[in-house]
């Protein structure tokens, strides 16, 4: 799974003595973790989603709904983080 190669990731950057890249440290909140992936769907998938539209009108409107969906779950998600 995505979170175990981060993971991995960090490991080895740890082990090579470079610093540890964000959400790759296992010591930390990893990609799976709710707050993650809001950031996620805020600066990566909204933003992807929102020009597609625009370039291709009417071809991801299934797509938007499901990525509204996904990023209402991740916020509620993320709410159970603390």
């Amino acid at each position: 799974n995505l979170e175990k190669e981060f993971f991995k990731q960090g490991d080895l950057e740890k082990e090579a003595g470079f610093p540890i890249s964000p959400l790759m440290d296992r010591n930390k909140p990893g990609p799976a973790y709710g707050s993650n992936q809001v950031g996620f769907f805020s600066v990566i998938v909204s933003p992807t989603i929102s020009l597609w539209q625009k370039l291709f009108p009417g071809s991801a409107d299934e797509l938007y709904e499901q990525t509204l969906s996904n990023a209402l779950f991740w916020k509620s998600n993320s709410q159970m983080d603390n």
